[in-house]
């Protein structure tokens, strides 16, 4: 008969007690940190944005996933890619000839992400290239991503497109 586990505990620091100057945390693997109020503080702060940062991110991918799935008569691949503090958004169209339609669903797409409060941790732009070729769309891409969107960094999650039609 296996026993339930034992309920994880949560330690809860009061950290306006002006005796806690910080806590030392020791996470078993031979190091150890010795943490001030405030950076704890800060760390917790920066913790909750960042899982909310997540959230956005998340939803966005979903968004525009369902974008490109709308468009796919017109979109050979879209990928969602990290670029220094913001995302691209890069959108290869499946001819080469400029598309106007696109375009603007494209220039309304980024205006409404832009003006959407739910993404106001997300800083994006959009680009559409015409079907030039691999090599081309490999340029611009960052080099951890192949132009079939597969990245080669083993610990990400997912892969950083958006999607395929």
């Amino acid at each position: 008969m296996n026993a339930a586990p034992a309920a994880k505990q949560w330690i809860q620091l009061r950290m306006a007690d002006p005796g806690l100057a910080g806590v030392t945390v020791d996470p078993g693997d031979g190091d150890l940190f010795s943490l001030t109020r405030q950076v704890i503080t800060r760390l917790g702060r920066v913790a909750h944005q960042f899982q909310e940062f997540e959230t956005q991110l998340a939803a966005l991918r979903r968004e525009l996933e369902k974008w490109t799935a709308a468009r796919a008569d017109v979109i050979a691949e879209a990928f969602l890619v990290l670029k220094g503090d913001y995302f691209q958004f890069l959108v290869v169209m499946k001819g080469k000839a400029y598309d106007g339609a696109l375009e603007d669903a494209l220039t309304e797409l980024d205006m409404a992400v832009a003006q959407n409060p739910g993404y106001d941790l997300i800083r994006l732009s959009v680009l559409a290239i015409p079907a030039f070729g691999e090599d081309v769309i490999r340029s611009f891409l960052p080099p951890y991503v192949d132009s079939k969107g597969a990245s080669d960094d083993a610990e990400r999650e997912e892969p950083p497109i958006a999607g395929q039609p």
